[in-house]
């Protein structure tokens, strides 16, 4: 998760990562919090380690174009790879098919 500084505040634009898993963010490059800000959303992802278990789902679901269409609006939930790890397998498993099928229920 991030937040942008001062939020609440009136303060800066520059996000600051929040949470335990942020930690395992690169503090530069590609994979970096602004790194990942100039990049389409599976991009971005694919630049960050802690994400890649978020990247193979994406990919196997074929959504990968999907999510760089930059004319597009999305909010995206990324999950840590530490999150996913938690998820019992066959749980994970129908997560996983009901991303491929893109259905989102509710």
């Amino acid at each position: 998760m991030a937040r942008k500084n001062g939020e609440g505040t009136g303060g800066g634009e520059a996000m600051t990562p929040v949470g335990a898993a942020c930690s395992a963010i690169p503090a530069d490059g590609a994979g970096s919090t602004a790194g990942m800000a100039q990049d389409p959303a599976a991009t971005a992802a694919s630049n960050n380690p802690v994400l890649s278990t978020l990247v193979t789902a994406v990919g196997a679901a074929g959504l990968g174009d999907t999510l760089n269409d930059t004319s597009a609006a999305y909010t995206i939930f990324a999950p840590a790879n530490d999150a996913f790890a938690k998820i019992p397998p066959a749980d994970l498993a129908a997560l996983l098919a009901r991303l491929a099928a893109r259905e989102v229920p509710g």
